[in-house]
């Protein structure tokens, strides 16, 4: 859910919930917040394990937003993942598995 989406939950409470922006996205599984994505998904905060099957699932929004047929991104370039730099972070591999590269620290999808 894009944050700037009238169903979004963003901007209200504290925690994970990023401000309301076009750049900020959020994804739940059911009703637990799963993912946050800031900046264009540079900063990434994960809230499930980096072993937990529904990571791909949990991710694929990324993939979404470089693969989708109207306006698609260039690349995805996550900076970092719950504060690690990207790279090493033990979510590097779910990120990998969807097909991103490790570059200079960050994880890109090209």
């Amino acid at each position: 859910v894009n944050a700037c989406d009238p169903a979004s939950t963003a901007g209200f409470g504290a925690g994970l919930l990023p401000p309301r922006a076009r750049t900020n996205r959020l994804t739940f599984r059911g009703d637990e917040l799963a993912c946050v994505s800031r900046g264009n998904h540079r900063a990434v905060d994960i809230s499930i394990g980096p072993d937990d099957p529904d990571l791909p699932l949990v991710l694929s929004f990324m993939v979404e937003a470089r693969r989708r047929a109207v306006a698609p991104v260039r690349h995805v370039v996550v900076r970092t993942v719950n504060g690690l730099r990207a790279s090493d972070s033990p979510y590097a591999g779910g990120f990998k598995a969807l097909g991103f590269e490790v570059d200079r620290g960050t994880l890109t999808l090209w």
